[in-house]
């Protein structure tokens, strides 16, 4: 029974320890302009005290993001606290005077808020799971849509978002981006997306967009977007000080409250092959995912590619994700990454967009190219669909 003893002890400082590091990784690559979060990440390392609540969450979701999401979510409802006067989204700012008079110190103020609201902090950390729907991720499902659909320019697009939260990413086509001097979309949608173009990028605004006959998103915990407490969440995952990001998702939350794309409530491995079932046979099937698998274990991963194959029997697959180096393993990469580096890459917003297709049951893939984890740039690779030419009765005139 001691030696139990000691080997728990020693896995969770192990995992305090990793944790610790991951804040400290995720405050250098992405907070340097950032100062509340910046010092909640630095603080927050060198208290095992607060990293302890981590490890409450469930497999894959012991991540710094969700305990400052879990914070943020209590600061926008307790917005007169303390830590509540330091978060743009409260109405506050860093170096707000807390109520003795002082500058408000971050970290005491968000241990302060824990303490005061110890188990609902808890009870997000236990039961919640990152789901940043960013809307700009849009301007990539944009372009690859175009890309994927040019060799089948007369073939319907079934389009199924993998891990798709609140379904905002299903409406990519409803939406406004514009590419520097370019832009996709109708110039009067209230969500304004940008997105700087390199590589072969700019090629795929001269293509023309698909014709979607459907959309569908599956997630274990969808999200409902009219409901107040699940949409504060989903606010709650977009860091606070970003306040762009905030003024897009508010728009597309808005704009998915009146026309609600269909999200299915499914795991998105066990689920996969009914919700592709329910299909229409005679489309091409457009599957799109963006840093959602990193939070599925690694060996449930590998589970997708004999689905997709399955269903590219009978239709058309193309597969397009972007998510953190290494996660997904069919994607070429110069190197092989471990769990580690998975982790680090995803500290530094590192983001590959692969490209699987699958034309008269043959696939193919591809490193499709690069971009920023919030879709800021789309540094585009590929200059033509891959695979074999389309065989003529996949063309629906």
């Amino acid at each position: 029974m001691g030696c139990d003893t000691r080997w728990v002890a020693v896995s969770e400082q192990e995992e305090l320890d990793q944790l610790a590091q991951r804040f400290l990784t995720l405050a250098g690559a992405e907070f340097q302009s950032l100062p509340l979060y910046d010092a909640l990440a630095r603080g927050m390392a060198i208290r095992p005290d607060l990293l302890r609540h981590l490890l409450a969450a469930r497999p894959g979701q012991r991540r710094p993001n969700l305990m400052l999401a879990a914070l943020h979510d209590l600061a926008l409802r307790n917005p007169e606290s303390d830590c509540g006067l330091l978060f743009p989204t409260c109405g506050g700012s860093v170096g707000a005077v807390g109520q003795q008079g002082t500058r408000i110190d971050p970290v005491r103020a968000a241990a302060d808020l824990i303490d005061a609201h110890t188990e609902d902090f808890e009870g997000l950390i236990a039961t919640r799971s990152i789901q940043t729907n960013e809307p700009n991720r849009s301007a990539l499902w944009m372009l690859a849509s175009r890309w994927a659909a040019a060799d089948l320019p007369k073939v319907p697009v079934s389009v199924v978002e993998l891990g798709a939260s609140g379904g905002i990413n299903l409406l990519f086509d409803h939406y406004h981006c514009q590419f520097g001097q370019d832009y996709l979309g109708d110039p009067a949608a209230s969500v304004r997306l940008s997105c700087e173009l390199s590589g072969n990028a700019p090629s795929l605004l001269s293509l023309p967009a698909p014709d979607i006959a459907s959309r569908v998103g599956i997630d274990i915990t969808p999200v409902d977007l009219s409901d107040p407490n699940e949409r504060r969440w989903l606010k709650a995952c977009v860091w606070a000080e970003q306040t762009l990001r905030h003024e897009r998702f508010d728009a597309a939350a808005d704009a998915v409250s009146r026309t609600p794309p269909k999200v299915v409530r499914d795991d998105l491995v066990d689920g996969l092959s009914d919700l592709i079932d329910d299909l229409p046979h005679d489309s091409h099937l457009l599957v799109l995912n963006s840093w959602v698998l990193t939070y599925v274990e690694r060996s449930r991963r590998a589970a997708l590619l004999p689905i997709l194959s399955l269903a590219a029997k009978d239709r058309p697959v193309t597969w397009v994700s972007a998510e953190a180096q290494g996660v997904v393993e069919w994607v070429p990469t110069p190197d092989s990454f471990d769990t580690q580096a998975e982790h680090l890459a995803e500290s530094r917003g590192d983001t590959v967009i692969g490209v699987s297709t699958w034309r008269n049951g043959v696939q193919s893939v591809a490193l499709g190219g690069h971009c920023h984890g919030h879709c800021a740039w789309v540094d585009w690779k590929l200059d033509a669909p891959l695979g074999e030419p389309p065989s003529s009765d996949l063309t629906r005139h």
